[in-house]
């Protein structure tokens, strides 16, 4: 029960929660890319390091990518990240 109360926290934080009975194959590219980080947020880690998380996305999911970011370090996690994103 832990372990699903867990992965259920994590999926609402990213925004996965309505696509957590789709593979992996079958999400979109900004989702497979939140779904990365989610096996990394599971353990609770105290920081992230991040390498261009939103490279290949489009504008309006890099901002969204962004703000999840900005989201988990106002949490109180160190978030560490390169981008080449300007916006």
């Amino acid at each position: 029960e832990q372990v699903k109360a867990r992965v259920a926290q994590v999926l609402a934080a990213i925004e996965l929660t309505h696509r957590a009975d789709v593979r992996i194959s079958r999400l979109s590219g900004g989702q497979r890319k939140r779904a990365s980080m989610a096996v990394e947020l599971l353990l609770a880690p105290p920081a992230l390091l991040l390498d261009e998380p939103t490279s290949g996305l489009d504008p309006e999911l890099e901002t969204t990518t962004m703000a999840l970011l900005r989201r988990l370090a106002d949490e109180g996690r160190a978030v560490v990240t390169t981008t080449h994103a300007m916006g």
